[in-house]
């Protein structure tokens, strides 16, 4: 049995076209079903992930502008939106972080950035998991 993953790192999209090419070359005019569709990252990430989204409008706007290039009902493309709602419906936590424009209160440690917590979903839990 393989140990939980801590850090996942992804490739870029390079390699789009084989899996284009790999999904054209599946596809055969004899074949009676079409080829299965393919997995997305959520497909492999456990429901207690924690997804973190740095400057989520900008990533928002960077899905839009990937998506005006890619062909219209492309099947290897899941839009942004759509992501986003499947993470929320597998259970992920989605936690969007930003850079603050405000200064710390004078009350809180000067040296700690502040943090602010803008969204979250996904289970609950009353106490953290001890390490094993």
């Amino acid at each position: 049995m393989r140990g939980a993953a801590l850090t996942q790192a992804l490739a870029p999209a390079g390699e789009l076209g084989l899996l284009r090419q790999s999904r054209s070359e599946t596809v055969s005019p004899a074949a009676s079903s079409p080829p299965p569709a393919p997995g997305i990252l959520l497909d492999y990430l456990p429901p207690e992930t924690v997804l973190i989204l740095c400057e989520p409008e900008a990533l928002a706007e960077r899905a839009e502008e990937y998506a005006a290039q890619v062909p219209a009902a492309d099947p290897l493309f899941l839009p942004w939106a759509g992501f986003l709602e499947q993470a929320r419906a597998r259970g992920l936590t989605l936690l969007e972080v930003r850079e603050a424009d405000f200064p710390c209160s004078p009350a809180s440690d000067p040296a700690a950035p502040p943090v602010q917590i803008v969204s979250g979903g996904g289970p609950r839990r009353r106490h953290a998991r001890r390490p094993r």
